[in-house]
């Protein structure tokens, strides 16, 4: 497993970005931690590659993980609680358009935003006891947002299936 180093600040490395074009799947997960008066929210990417034509003592799989990228919990109304924690996954990258469409479009140097809406659903769903989550890749290029993709969203009951959860201590 391969690492970039958590300095965002630069961006995103061409090795990271290599990852992120070539990857079979993308497990996107991101953090809000509160304390007292401070407020830390991280994500981390893990792209996975499936090992083709492999013997019996490779791995079936490699992994590369893209640490330090930001995230955004934001919410509309609602408190977020203290300590949660959002994943998302994008499957068969390689196969489909819309990832493979962000994957081009990204460049060396970006800096990555994980922006994560916290139970944004409508009166329905809240009546009907759901949640609707959603996360998005916020694309910053010479400090100015360039692009906002939609990766995942949840419409769950407060259980395992939920996008966002609180996070075990």
């Amino acid at each position: 497993m391969s690492t970039q180093p958590p300095n965002q600040e630069e961006g995103l490395s061409p090795m990271a970005l290599r990852a992120l074009r070539e990857a079979d799947d993308l497990v996107i997960v991101a953090r809000r931690n509160r304390t007292d008066a401070t407020v830390q929210e991280t994500a981390h990417m893990r792209a996975s590659k499936r090992v083709e034509n492999r013997g019996p003592f490779d791995d079936h799989e490699r992994t590369y993980v893209i640490d330090g990228l930001r995230a955004n919990f934001v919410t509309y109304g609602r408190p977020i609680p203290d300590a949660v924690t959002a994943t998302g996954h994008v499957g068969s990258c390689r196969v489909q358009e819309e990832w493979r469409t962000i994957a081009k479009l990204l460049r060396p140097g970006d800096v990555l935003t994980i922006r994560v809406s916290v139970d944004g659903g409508n009166e329905y769903a809240k009546n009907a006891g759901l949640h609707h989550d959603e996360m998005y890749l916020d694309v910053y290029r010479k400090g100015k947002k360039h692009y906002a993709f939609h990766l995942a969203d949840t419409l769950a009951p407060a259980n395992m299936a939920r996008m966002v959860r609180p996070t075990p201590t």
